[in-house]
């Protein structure tokens, strides 16, 4: 990695993943009901 990437650009990438991943969680809570909510962990 040459640094070509910034910090706040590493930040911004880290945000859109994070909000990514959450969207999707919170969809697939929403499709499968309130008890899926237990499989949903640190591993997906």
């Amino acid at each position: 990695m040459g640094g070509s990437v910034s910090p706040r650009g590493e930040a911004v990438l880290g945000v859109r993943r994070a909000s990514a991943a959450a969207t999707t969680a919170s969809r697939s809570f929403a499709v499968a009901g309130p008890g899926a909510g237990h499989n949903i962990g640190p591993g997906i």
